[in-house]
């Protein structure tokens, strides 16, 4: 498979690390919130394939899931996941959370490299290839697997590279409905894989594969029950909320290892009833248009992240979000500093959700501009139906049914404000009672269907306890007084009302 053969021919991933390029705006905003048939079966003279045998206590006990391919898997504990789309394909990558890897896994659909090859047949065909063009290697396993009930094959090898450096790439090849593979591509050096393969073993038995038709079902009841829900949010219950203002610290805490805890950034949500004028605070009231003397709900977010404390350097962000009462058009206005010391870059997104008349769809217009570039082109999308406005995303805890007594997933598209490029995506939230807190919910975020998941925990009013973001960083509720005593002690400088 040349697919896989091509992992070969560069030195493993685990062995370097690949620098990160943040998109401030968009992720300092969501730092401060918070998505067929098989292939024929294997020949039948061959041995039953053995059951990879699972290691408890050493998975995540939620699962990562990437509903574009129908996959679900328990990862290792502490595991950093990157999903990314490749030439328009979902790549998974997934790596040792260390400062230097000693492995990582690619997880991917692949097609098969000839017609009706199986799993054995695809690494059978990357070993020929690798004997025709006399590779070394050194065949450590190649066997065929029982992966809750998918026949596929899983095989390692080693091999040296250019320094005579043992290393071992694996494959865990399984069939995944007409014509397709998942292929999980594993790298890490030889001496290592005697402690990772219990580990990997683990997570590969937790593998569930799921066909298109029944995602579409699942994806058809999770929008009827978002639409329920957005239908339940009436004027009045949104009314009930003006007033609600809060503060929350966010860190990112020690870790077992001895990782040393840090303040990553503070944030307040204030809910108000105002006119849509009020996107503009440098605007007079009195040079307001019909249009902006509108009246409807209005969140604001003010926050600062800390970038890099030694340079003082921070990003202060100021979000404004309304909102018609009846949820039938939308405006926001974000606003960006990046300050070191004292020089300063600003940057600014304006979202505009026009109403729905007839014959006319509503329209999602975005325009993002900064210092630099000044505007881009706008981001233009018709917004689809069950469509969950900014202001309520923010304020979902309170509008979840605080009567739940079982777990049920809701589905709505959203604009994806955090995201590489803007987008409109389908969120997924699940929602139930607390099993750690009793008495309290759990919300389970995706924000797109191969997002990392945000957990939170609410009160039985809807509000905000804790929430982990994918990356472990914890927003918690604070005060001005609570913040202002933990930034001092950290050598930290607090912005706007903080100072």
């Amino acid at each position: 498979m040349k697919q896989l053969f091509a992992s070969l021919k560069k030195t493993p991933p685990c062995l370097r690390t690949k620098p990160r390029r943040i998109r401030v705006l968009a992720l300092a905003v969501a730092g401060l919130i918070v998505g067929g048939s098989q292939i024929e079966a294997m020949a039948q003279d061959r041995p039953a394939p053995p059951q990879i045998k699972p290691k408890s206590g050493a998975l995540e006990v939620v699962p990562f899931t990437a509903e574009s391919i129908g996959l679900s898997i328990h990862l290792p504990i502490g595991a950093l996941v990157s999903p990314e789309k490749i030439e328009g394909k979902l790549v998974i990558g997934v790596r040792e959370k260390e400062t230097a890897p000693t492995w990582n896994m690619r997880i991917q659909q692949m097609a098969p490299s000839k017609d009706k090859l199986t799993p054995a047949g695809e690494i059978d065909d990357l070993l020929a290839e690798l004997d025709a063009m006399h590779k070394p290697y050194r065949l450590i396993l190649n066997q065929s697997v029982d992966v809750n009930g998918l026949q596929g094959q899983l095989c390692y090898l080693e091999q040296p590279n250019d320094q005579g450096q043992l290393y071992v790439s694996g494959w865990l090849v399984l069939p995944h409905g007409m014509n397709l593979f998942l292929v999980c591509s594993i790298n890490t050096l030889a001496e290592h894989l005697p402690r990772l393969r219990p580990l990997l073993d683990s997570s590969f038995n937790t593998i569930k594969l799921r066909s298109a038709e029944d995602l579409t079902q699942e994806r058809e009841s999770r929008l009827a029950a978002g639409r329920s829900l957005l239908e339940s949010m009436t004027p009045q219950r949104l009314e009930s909320l003006v007033g609600l203002n809060q503060w929350y610290r966010i860190y990112k805490p020690a870790d077992a290892a001895g990782g040393k805890g840090a303040e990553r950034g503070y944030s307040m949500v204030e809910v108000r009833s105002d006119k849509k004028g009020a996107l503009n605070p440098g605007r007079s009231e009195a040079d307001y248009s019909a249009d902006e003397r509108k009246t409807g709900l209005l969140v604001r977010i003010q926050g600062r992240a800390v970038i890099n404390p030694e340079r003082d350097t921070y990003y202060d962000t100021i979000g404004l979000y309304w909102m018609a009462w009846d949820q039938s058009e939308e405006a926001w206005s974000i606003r960006g500093t990046y300050r070191q010391g004292e020089n300063e870059q600003t940057e600014a997104e304006t979202g505009v959700r026009t109403p729905e008349n007839p014959g006319i769809a509503p329209l999602l217009t975005v325009l993002k501009a900064d210092s630099a570039t000044n505007a881009r082109d706008p981001f233009k999308c018709i917004v689809p139906e069950v469509y969950l406005s900014q202001p309520l995303g923010w304020l979902i805890g309170r509008l979840m049914p605080n009567d739940a007594v079982e777990d049920r997933t809701y589905a709505y598209y959203s604009y994806h404000a955090s995201s590489a490029e803007p987008q409109v995506s389908q969120r997924v939230d699940l929602w139930g009672p607390s099993t750690e807190r009793p008495g309290y919910f759990k919300l389970i975020t995706r924000m797109t269907s191969d997002g990392l998941p945000i957990t939170s925990i609410f009160d039985r009013d809807g509000g905000l306890i804790r929430r982990v973001h994918g990356d472990g960083t914890v927003t918690e509720p604070s005060s001005v007084a609570q913040l202002r005593e933990l930034w001092k002690s950290n050598g930290l400088q607090l912005g706007g009302s903080g100072r």
